[in-house]
């Protein structure tokens, strides 16, 4: 038991310093852990979030970062589209089609994307647009690595 946690502590530091190489301002939706833990049970151990976003915060803060967690109901990130529009989606909806006609994207990369105009639990619109000009090839690359991947597991 020992040893798998230590296994999983050091999986997760890599995850933590990969994405500190990207970047030391890390803003994460603020999230119940513990929700996590009953809806998967003892499996959440495995990948122990809150032990991430600790050694994010202060690996983050430690850098010269700040780690900052941001409400999912003001946001709502997975419903929102460029025109300020929220559309409700299930779960097992992966795929953002957003009403603007931009591209679509996979939901979770185009949440992750919005996060960075995410200020004071506030959503900036007009800073989501100007970014999404710049950013639209690398969240379309994205996307694509993802399908890719994805068509291979199922092969």
């Amino acid at each position: 038991m020992l040893l798998a946690r230590a296994y999983a502590e050091t999986s997760n530091r890599r995850v933590v310093n990969e994405v500190l190489r990207h970047g030391k301002h890390i803003k994460t939706e603020n999230v119940s852990v513990k929700g996590w833990q009953k809806i998967y049970g003892k499996a959440i151990s495995a990948k122990s979030p809150g032990f991430v976003q600790s050694e994010l915060k202060l690996k983050a803060e430690r850098a010269g970062g700040s780690f900052t967690k941001f409400s999912t109901q003001k946001t709502a990130l997975s419903q929102t589209h460029l025109d300020g529009s929220r559309i409700k989606k299930t779960l097992s909806e992966r795929v953002h089609r957003d009403v603007t006609g931009v591209p679509e994207h996979h939901q979770d990369l185009f949440s992750a994307f919005l996060s960075r105009s995410v200020n004071q639990n506030q959503l900036v619109l007009q800073d989501a647009k100007e970014q999404y000009l710049r950013l639209e090839p690398v969240l379309l690359e994205a996307h694509q690595r993802y399908l890719t991947r994805n068509s291979r597991k199922r092969v």
